[in-house]
Formats: C-alpha cells, sequence, structure tokens
C-alpha cells in the first residue's frame, strides 16, 4: 500500500522542527580563534561552541552505522566528534590508504551535518596502539611528509581540528624537546596544505594515579604551531577538581589561548570512582564556567563502540550534558569571563581543590560574568546556601532577576522568591531540594533586567 502525500511530507517537517529547535545555522569553516583568545568562531566571526563526543573509535563502525551516530549526537545537540588515529593506519611512512578513506567518509559525514571533526593526528599514549615509537624513529622530512599526507586526506573538508599527542606529555613519555619536535613537524606538514585549521595537544597525568592532570599550557604555550590548549580529567576521586584548575589558569596566561577540556568522565565507566550523570554535569559545567571554550563529554560503551553501544546513546549524561548546552546557548555565553576572585557569588562558593584528609569534597562553586556585566552563572554542586553581591551588576542595569536551572531538565526554572531585585546590596539565597534527577546541584542565573 502507499504512503500518503503527508506521511511522505513528514520526514521534512521533522526535520525542520528539529532545526529549528537546536538553533543550527550555517557554520563558515574552517574555524579559527577569537580575538580575544577565549574562544573559537567561524569565518565571520559567529562565536562557536564544541558541545563534543569522545566518538574516538569510530573507524570500527560501517557507513550506515557512522550516519546512525551522527545522526543521532547531532539531533541531541553535539556539534563535534573527537576521533583517533592508532595502529590501523600501519605504518605512517607508508600508511594504510583504507583506513584513510573510511576518516575521510566520517569527516564529509560531519561535514553535511555541520559538525566539527577533532582528528587525533597519531596517538602518543597507551602502549599497545600507540604510533609514539614510530613518529620517534623518523626524521623530520618524513614527520613532515606524514602531516603533508593526513592534511591532502581532508583539504575539501574545512570541518577539520586536529588534536596532537594523545594520552601523553612531553615529559612522561620523551624528552621535551623530542616530543614537541615531533608535533611540530606534524603540524608543520599540515599546515603546508591547510595553513588555517586548529590544533591542540592532548595530555594526560605526569604520574599515573596522582591525580594531578596538566594542560598543554605547561610546555605549548609560546609555541604558534598549538593554538588551542588541551586538556583531560576524566577520573572523578583523582582531580576532578583540574576540570575548573585548569581551564581557569590557562584563561589568566598573557597572550591567552582557548582551553579545549577533551575528556571528562566516561559515563558508567569507573575508574576510583564510577562515572554517574552527576560527574558528567560537573564535566560540562565547571570547565565552562572556568573559561573552557567547549563542553565535552565521553561514554564507556561509546567512545570504542562496544556491542551495546546503540542502545547507549541516550543515558542520561548524555541527555543531561546536552540539556546543558542546549541552555547555554540561549545566552550569550561567549561573553562569559570566569570569577575565580569571588567578585560575584562572596560567601558560599565552598573550598578550592578540596583534597583535606586525602578525599576529594567537590563543593567548589564556579562562577561566570559577562564581560558587559548583563548576566551571570554558577554552578553549585552540592547544597548549601550563597551570597550574591548584587552590586556587581549595576553598571548594567537597575534590576536583575534570579533564578535557578535544573540541569537535569531541558527548562526547568524556579524563581527566587521576591525577583527581580535592585543592584545593590547582597543577597543570601536558599538552593531548592534535590532537582529532578535525585542530586544536589543546580545552577544559579542572575540577569539584568532590560532597560
Amino acid at each position: 500500500m502507499g504512503k500518503s502525500k503527508n506521511s511522505l511530507w513528514l520526514p521534512f517537517f521533522t526535520a525542520l522542527l528539529l532545526y529549528s529547535i537546536l538553533g543550527h545555522t550555517q557554520v563558515y569553516w574552517p574555524l579559527r580563534v577569537s580575538g580575544n583568545g577565549h574562544f573559537l568562531e567561524d569565518q565571520r566571526g559567529v562565536p562557536f561552541l564544541p558541545v563534543a563526543d569522545t566518538g574516538w573509535g569510530i573507524k570500527k563502525l560501517s557507513k550506515e552505522e557512522v550516519a546512525h551516530y551522527l545522526d543521532t549526537r547531532k539531533a541531541q545537540g553535539f556539534n563535534t566528534i573527537l576521533v583517533y588515529i592508532q595502529k590501523e593506519i600501519g605504518d605512517p611512512k607508508n600508511p594504510n590508504q583504507e583506513a584513510f578513506d573510511h576518516l575521510k567518509f566520517v569527516s564529509s559525514e560531519c561535514l553535511k551535518r555541520g559538525m566539527l571533526m577533532a582528528l587525533n593526528t597519531g596517538w602518543f599514549g597507551l602502549n599497545s596502539v600507540t604510533l609514539l615509537p614510530q613518529f620517534k624513529a623518523m626524521g623530520n622530512p618524513e614527520l613532515t611528509s606524514y602531516g603533508r599526507y593526513l592534511a591532502k586526506q581532508f583539504q575539501d573538508n574545512p570541518n577539520m581540528f586536529y588534536i596532537q599527542g594523545g594520552d601523553a606529555n612531553p615529559e612522561k613519555d620523551g624528552a621535551i624537546p623530542e616530543i614537541k619536535n615531533i608535533v611540530e613537524k606534524i603540524h608543520q606538514g599540515i599546515a603546508e596544505v591547510s595553513p588555517e585549521i586548529l590544533h591542540t595537544y592532548h595530555t594526560t597525568e605526569p604520574i599515573e594515579g596522582s591525580g594531578v592532570w596538566s594542560s598543554s599550557s605547561t610546555w605549548f604555550h609560546k609555541d604558534d604551531y598549538i593554538q588551542v590548549h588541551g586538556s583531560q580529567v576524566h577520573v572523578p576521586g583523582r582531580g576532578y577538581e583540574d576540570l575548573y584548575r585548569l581551564p581557569l589558569s590557562d584563561y589568566k596566561l598573557p597572550n591567552p589561548k582557548p582551553h579545549f577540556h577533551l575528556e571528562p568522565g566516561y559515563e558508567e565507566q569507573r575508574f576510583a570512582l564510577e562515572v554517574t550523570p552527576y560527574y558528567c554535569r560537573m564535566g560540562a559545567l565547571w570547565p565552562l564556567l572556568s573559561g573552557s571554550c567547549a563542553i565535552s563529554y565521553g561514554h564507556g560503551s561509546i567512545w570504542n563502540f562496544k556491542k551495546n553501544w546503540k542502545s547507549k546513546l541516550h543515558d542520561k549524561g548524555a541527555t543531561h550534558v546536552t540539556y546543558i548546552a542546549n541552555w547555554i546557548r540561549n545566552y550569550e555565553w561567549e561573553k562569559l569571563v570566569p570569577d575565580g576572585a569571588h567578585n560575584i557569588i562572596i560567601d558560599g562558593y565552598g573550598t578550592w581543590y578540596n583534597r583535606g584528609n586525602g578525599k576529594e569534597r567537590y563543593d567548589y562553586v564556579t562562577v561566570a560574568g559577562a564581560s558587559d556585566r548583563s548576566f551571570a552563572v554558577a554552578y553549585v554542586p552540592s547544597r548549601r546556601d550563597i551570597t550574591i553581591d548584587l552590586n556587581w551588576f549595576s553598571t548594567a542595569g537597575d534590576t536583575v532577576g534570579l533564578k535557578w536551572y535544573d540541569p537535569t531538565t531541558r527548562e526547568t526554572y524556579i524563581a527566587i522568591p521576591g525577583t527581580p531585585f535592585k543592584t545593590s546590596g547582597t543577597k543570601t539565597l536558599q538552593m531548592p531540594m534535590d532537582n529532578s534527577w535525585g542530586d544536589e546541584d543546580w545552577v544559579l542565573i542572575a540577569q539584568v533586567a532590560s532597560q
């Protein structure tokens, strides 16, 4: 029996509705660094907030599975996919063209959907799959030739972003000059073909299990071949506070570069603690309100595409992270400046880097305010009273509205009784009871009323 005319139009209207809801607009690739060095933007100067999923092992998927994965992530609100290159490419001096043809397909599919493909240039860490020994054995001309070859595979796709390194710090995995030279020479080859494509570097713990993580700024801040700083902090219970420490530290550097937090905790994966949706929300909001230019997410069954990966695409951590991403897009998020000096939330902000008695306590409130003081956002990870200085908003207007946002929902807000308030004096606020997921974390939004 044939389909009705109305049913034939249904897919079109469904797609149009999703486009309208998520506010997707055309991206003018490639991305570039903003003038103030703190976020990414397209070639028109339109800010671009990467909302990244760690699809590192997407090479394992068929073309049909790639399309299903990307369609799902796009509909949820993700716009960036992280992908790695490991031993499957064979010898970097004579790469496996079939492997690169599949990666090129993934990049093209991302481009069709307006998504950024953040591609690792060859993984340095994880001994069983690392390419670092091969890179170390290559001379400078060979490294540059590999970079040139890599870029030529994707030169027709401007939606690229390159991740150098991978689970590796120069001081841990080799002599610093040696590792930096490999990175520079691969970049040099890529830049000969695609000079506008941005590069970052993927770090790890200096000492495994130490709970002290690193940003690429430690080694590459003065090097122009790394334009965006990168980090990973993916183990709750082992230095998870570095989610806010690293981007805030990079934000304060002279001649700043954007900080891209590449890997938070992987949902359902367990190291020191199991990564619950709570830690996924923390992995999004702590970095974002501390100066990170991106929101990232990962799942223990998806990053390497285990057999059950399709059933995990809608797990609650992913849902909450995309709620947060789609919520923050309602604001001029690119104006946010992290308030590490506690000028906005002046009491109840918790303890910075709280590791008393060897146990991490996740009570620190990250806060960011707009550069024009028109609004501010605070992530409060656990219940307590907080005090806000309303005077901070006085140059932007006479009154400021205050409300709580539940980050486990699409749009659940609770207005503070008495709002709006005059932009003078201080106000102590009591947090709501548990959010819809049964956790204590909420987001405070303060917004100056239109004049």
